[in-house]
């Protein structure tokens, strides 16, 4: 849904008096992260504005001060001002690095049909792509693109989604968000060292694991061991997405449903902070 109003640079902006927004847009390279909320209030905020200014200092060099407080207040202002309703709403909140001081703009992403964090509905069919994008363990305008574009060539051939494999021929992603494996009820996901991003989705399925009492570690995940893969999951930012299928294997969702009993209080968590055990 669009609500045609934006924030920019702590200023709420009707996007069509910004004639110069979309061109510009198109061309940037931005940092980003999507973040979920609930009542007009984000989930997880203060892990997505640490993980946004480790990306702007290691890409760019230089610090990046983001005020937890006021864009929580931004946020509440731009679904006010959208009239969006008080269920679920996912914002995104983007850096476009300048010589002197950076743009922030928050954005309204899409309404959802969840209150909080939970299992999606829909259980994709995926096929795998093979590759590489720089600086891959951030989310960037790159990253965002490159996703889309694989999704599109997925939907091209009948199918939901696209899973990133490596040229080491590593499971990875699912486009900008982590991929996690089951395999005799222990869950698996590639290490940030490998290729994993460094996201507040990621750390959110190691708690949720911790949570539920499910072993999860993190190991190479093989394309050729997808044929011994038991589950799929992907955690998005509104919650888990358990994949049906991809080449042909067919997968269960166990784990995945022993997950959904936790999300509630992963939910409750996301108003303050939490410390990875």
């Amino acid at each position: 849904m669009n609500v045609g109003k934006i924030y920019m640079d702590d200023k709420i902006v009707p996007v069509k008096d910004l004639s110069f927004y979309a061109t510009r847009f198109l061309h940037a390279n931005y940092l980003y992260q999507t973040i979920n909320t609930v009542d007009h209030r984000p989930l997880y905020l203060k892990e997505h504005l640490a993980n946004l200014a480790a990306a702007h200092e290691a890409l760019y060099g230089k610090p990046l001060e983001l005020e937890e407080r006021k864009i929580e207040r931004q946020i509440a202002n731009l679904l006010h001002e959208g009239r969006l309703p008080h269920g679920g709403n996912s914002v995104n909140i983007i850096v476009i690095p300048d010589n002197d001081e950076p743009h922030i703009i928050i954005e309204h992403n899409r309404m959802t049909l969840y209150e909080g964090f939970a299992i999606l509905s829909l259980r994709p069919k995926a096929i795998i792509t093979n590759y590489e994008i720089p600086f891959e363990r951030h989310l960037t305008s790159v990253s965002m693109q490159t996703a889309d574009f694989m999704n599109s060539v997925a939907k091209r051939n009948g199918l939901h989604l696209a899973i990133r494999a490596n040229r080491k021929g590593q499971l990875i992603s699912a486009g900008d968000y982590p991929l996690f494996a089951v395999k005799n009820r222990t869950v698996m996901t590639v290490p940030v060292a490998e290729g994993a991003k460094v996201c507040a989705e990621r750390e959110m399925m190691f708690r949720l694991c911790q949570m539920a009492g499910i072993n999860i570690e993190e190991c190479d995940i093989p394309v050729s061991e997808l044929k011994n893969i038991d589950e799929l999951m992907i955690f998005t930012p509104i919650g888990i997405q358990s994949v049906l299928c991809c080449d042909n294997k067919y997968f269960h969702s166990t784990v995945a449903s022993l997950l959904d009993r936790h999300l509630p209080r992963l939910t409750k968590e996301g108003f303050s902070s939490f410390k990875r055990p």
